[in-house]
């Protein structure tokens, strides 16, 4: 068993609802499904994004589509649906969900659709923020990022700099608006779970049976490495691909040394609309795990302090079986 309580910044996560026991306590999982966006202009020209867009390409459309045809149809087994609110993941999630045009315009029947279906954008699940470096080649090291941008914004006529310095996250701040989006999927669900039952006829009683709840999350490489590095690293198979590691993968001095180490390693590569899932199986207490050797984490309620244990379990990751048939996909950045 590996505790990560006084490890990751994952034990942060808390639930809103103060119901339920140890007693009578529901078992259940939540399966996170967490998809990168399609395919980009940047992504096919190796340009660095971070929280600036760029339009998907025809190969990115296509990439959503395809994930569209293998799973997104049947939306309706998704308890939330939930996506960065960047362009990019914007127009990706609509087309996964088959309520958008390859245009990707915000458009009357795809605002109404949006709404219809429940899908939500969350600024919580954007790309890591990186600084100077957005929208230079990936090829320039930060050094060389922040020489450049230094000498397009500083004038030279009145001896000033003309823009302030753009947002670059560590990977503790990436962790800690994960965590805290996470932590509000988690509280939803155990609520729901938990929510009284009338009688055996009454709809909300089969809800309230439901033993697995999926939520789909539209979002990003950077987003996921950190938060499939912290939170299932040791879980990764070996033989899991990476990038060759090099001195421009750190993109901040503060870094944790779990991401330390899987940049020495090389970064996980995330192709475009692979799918990660992710499960966490509620558990009785800390010790209801059996013989097996799996990470735990630990939840509180607000109110109460009461602790929720969750075994968590890596299900799949970086899935593209859905562009089998399809050209290759790219895995560049972003």
């Amino acid at each position: 068993i590996v505790h990560l309580d006084n490890i990751k910044k994952m034990t942060s996560l808390s639930s809103s609802s103060n119901t339920g026991t140890e007693g009578t306590r529901k078992r259940f999982s939540v399966r996170f499904h967490l998809v990168r966006h399609g395919e980009t202009i940047a992504n096919r020209d190796g340009i660095v994004l971070g929280q600036i867009d760029s339009p998907l390409t025809p190969l990115g459309i296509s990439q959503a589509k395809a994930l569209h045809r293998t799973f997104g149809r049947n939306h309706k087994v998704f308890f939330r649906k939930e996506s960065s609110d960047l362009g990019r993941c914007r127009h990706t999630s609509r087309l996964v969900l088959g309520i958008g045009g390859d245009d990707g315009e915000d458009l009357p029947q795809t605002n109404a659709a949006e709404n219809e279906i429940q899908l939500t954008f969350d600024v919580r699940l954007r790309e890591r923020a990186k600084g100077v470096r957005e929208g230079m080649s990936k090829k320039l090291t930060s050094e060389q990022a922040m020489e450049i941008y230094l000498r397009k914004n500083y004038n030279t006529f009145n001896d000033t700099f003309e823009a302030k310095m753009p947002l670059s996250e560590s990977e503790e701040e990436v962790l800690r608006r994960t965590t805290d989006w996470m932590q509000d999927i988690l509280g939803d669900v155990h609520a729901h779970a938990h929510a009284p039952c009338y009688n055996d006829q009454d709809i909300l009683n089969e809800e309230a049976q439901r033993q697995q709840y999926d939520i789909l999350a539209v979002t990003h490489s950077g987003f996921l490495r950190i938060l499939i590095e912290n939170l299932v690293g040791t879980q990764l198979p070996k033989d899991v691909k990476r990038e060759e590691s090099t001195s421009t993968c750190s993109q901040n001095a503060t870094t944790s040394s779990t991401y330390k180490s899987s940049e020495t390693l090389g970064r996980l590569i995330v192709p475009n609309t692979s799918k990660t899932i992710i499960a966490f199986h509620l558990l009785a207490n800390e010790n209801d795990v059996g013989d097996e050797d799996v990470t735990i984490i630990s939840t509180k309620y607000h109110e109460t302090g009461q602790k929720i244990y969750w075994r968590v379990e890596l299900v799949d990751l970086l899935n593209i079986s859905h562009l089998e048939g399809d050209e290759p996909f790219d895995a560049n950045d972003n």
